[in-house]
């Protein structure tokens, strides 16, 4: 596991390298590429060159290739900070600047601009201040996922663990005061969200239904960190974070089918030996802590096992094998209230898992619940007559009946 590449741009030699340039012969990061590429003589070899559209007053149409919404819109504000200096045949041979500094040559810009229905991603806010142009019309934007990802950065600098959940695309589920402590814990004593002081944008990509995308953010210089995103209700939140590279997205199901594989072939020390490999890179993998907790459990660590279940469950709730094992534990060391709420959660999604009724039906006999723990055991006798643990907790239930009989 890496999440080290010091390739540094070799014109700002600050930021990352993130793409070779022709025209220098080396790697060079995109606010440079963009530097460079506005004058439109890069070659057509190049991806990233530029080619001149006249369509629109040439500033809203850019014939080459971005990485990220945010590049794009950097490069078009440099397009439009030479439009502006540069005589435009559509107001006859006038130049914008100058048109600017009169009423009538403001009023004419205005008209012309919107005149035109101009999409939202262009940054005709930036025109306007630069023109002056009070009366131009700016189309209103949906949230950019690109700033939503950095603003759940700029929260975690800050160490503003609580408001993080509300950039969340499931932070429903953080009404739980348990899950919600537990989200809190993990980012508030990760060595690695502690030291997150500067982020980077390198790129970005958006899914063809356009309802998810991913951020690349290179951290402090030296860390690679994937933000994945989820659209809901038209709100770009944050659906999960991966300590590398956008390619390692299609990895984590793989990794976590070799571990479970090495498990079930009772494998524990190289399967704990991948999971302390990959847990790292993906910390928000509820499979993952549900394997770890497994392990642990196997060894007889119980708070350990607790802690990764509880992981796993509060990164998927509806997890039933992890929520079952968590709620063992919790049952196990008397935590009877918490496992009773578990289990009935677990019913709720899986109304016939007998193990959880079975547990659930014992509580309930602890509880001195006689009557609601007959109804559980009854259908557990019905969907299984073999399974003998249930069997054992009716004929308990029929003494404590003969009991309270008498």
């Amino acid at each position: 596991m890496s999440f080290f590449h010091n390739t540094r741009c070799r014109i700002c030699r600050e930021n990352k390298g993130s793409r070779f340039c022709l025209r220098v012969g080396k790697d060079i990061c995109w606010h440079d590429c963009n530097l460079i590429r506005i004058d439109e003589k890069c070659s057509e070899n190049c991806r990233y060159s530029l080619k001149h559209s006249s369509e629109k007053g040439g500033i809203f149409i850019l014939k080459t290739n971005a990485d990220s919404q945010l590049e794009y819109r950097d490069l078009l504000r440099r397009q439009m900070d030479k439009w502006v200096i540069s005589v435009q045949p559509v107001f006859s041979g006038k130049i914008p600047l100058e048109m600017a500094a009169g009423d009538q040559g403001r009023k004419e810009l205005t008209d012309f601009f919107n005149s035109f229905d101009i999409p939202a991603i262009i940054p005709l806010e930036y025109l306007k201040k630069r023109l002056d142009l009070e009366r131009l019309k700016i189309r209103e934007r949906e949230d950019l996922y690109e700033e939503n990802a950095a603003h759940f950065l700029d929260l975690i600098i800050t160490r503003e663990w609580e408001k993080l959940i509300e950039l969340l695309s499931d932070s429903e589920k953080y009404h739980d005061e348990i899950y919600r402590a537990n989200f809190i814990k993990r980012y508030s004593q990760s060595r690695f969200m502690k030291k997150i002081n500067e982020y980077e944008l390198i790129s970005s990509a958006l899914s063809e239904p356009k309802d998810k995308a991913l951020v690349y953010f290179e951290i402090n210089r030296r860390y690679d960190l994937t933000i994945l995103m989820e659209k809901v209700n038209q709100n770009w939140l944050i659906d999960s974070r991966i300590f590398g590279k956008p390619e390692l997205v299609k990895g984590e199901n793989e990794t976590y089918q070799q571990v479970a594989l090495l498990i079930s072939q009772n494998e524990l020390a190289a399967a704990e030996k991948l999971l302390e490999q990959y847990s790292g890179i993906y910390p928000d993998s509820s499979d993952l802590h549900y394997y770890a907790g497994l392990i642990h459990a196997f060894r007889k660590d119980k708070g350990k096992a607790e802690a990764s279940f509880l992981t796993a469950c509060e990164l998927d709730p509806e997890f039933s094998d992890a929520k079952y094992n968590y709620a063992l534990i919790k049952q196990s060391t008397g935590d009877i209230n918490r496992a009773e709420v578990l289990y009935r959660e677990i019913l709720q999604n899986k109304p016939e898992e007998i193990k959880s009724m079975n547990n659930l039906a014992a509580i309930w006999l602890d509880k001195g619940q006689l009557q609601e723990a007959r109804r559980l055991l009854e259908k557990i006798i019905k969907l299984d007559k073999d399974f003998a643990v249930a069997q054992q907790n009716l004929k308990r239930l029929e003494q404590l009946e003969i009991d309270k009989s008498r």
